[in-house]
C-alpha cells in the first residue's frame, strides 16, 4: 500500500515538472525593418520587434538566474512572443536557445504564466501580434 502511494506521489510530482514545454523553431534572422507581417504555421500575424523597447511590458516577471544555472557562462535567448488582444502572452516559440533546456523552460514558464504587455491596437481595435524578444544573462 505504501509503495503504491509513493509511486502515485512520484508520478504526480514528475508530471507537474513536465507541464512547461519549450517549442523550438528554426527561423532565419528576422529583419523587423523589412516586414510587419509574419506567417507562422499558415497563420498571418502582425509583427513587432520589442527587443529594445522595455516600456511595452505592463508586467515582466523578475527572472532570477543563478551562476550555477548559467554554468558561469554568458547566455542569450531569442524567441517569438504570441500576445493576445488583451496583452497576455499566449505562446512562445524559441528560435535561439540558451543552450540549456532547463533555463529555456524556466524563462518560457515565467513569461507565459506571468508576463503582460500593453494592448496593441490597429484601427482602434485590439489585436493579436507576434513580437520578437531577446534576453541576455551574464554571470556575476
Amino acid at each position: 500500500m505504501l509503495n503504491k502511494l509513493f509511486f502515485c506521489a512520484l508520478f504526480l510530482s514528475l508530471s507537474g515538472c513536465a507541464a512547461t514545454q519549450v517549442d523550438y523553431i528554426k527561423v532565419e534572422k528576422l529583419d523587423p525593418y523589412s516586414t510587419d507581417k509574419l506567417v507562422i504555421d499558415g497563420v498571418e500575424f502582425n509583427f513587432k520587434d520589442i527587443s529594445n523597447n522595455e516600456n511595452i511590458w505592463v508586467y515582466l516577471p523578475n527572472i532570477t538566474v543563478y551562476n550555477s544555472e548559467l554554468e558561469n557562462r554568458y547566455r542569450e535567448i531569442e524567441f517569438l512572443v504570441f500576445i493576445d488582444e488583451r496583452g497576455y502572452v499566449r505562446h512562445i516559440k524559441v528560435y535561439k536557445s540558451t543552450g540549456l533546456e532547463n533555463l529555456d523552460r524556466k524563462i518560457v514558464h515565467l513569461l507565459t504564466n506571468k508576463a503582460r504587455t500593453k494592448i496593441w491596437l490597429k484601427d482602434g481595435k485590439p489585436e493579436w501580434i507576434v513580437a520578437q524578444q531577446k534576453m541576455v544573462f551574464i554571470p556575476e
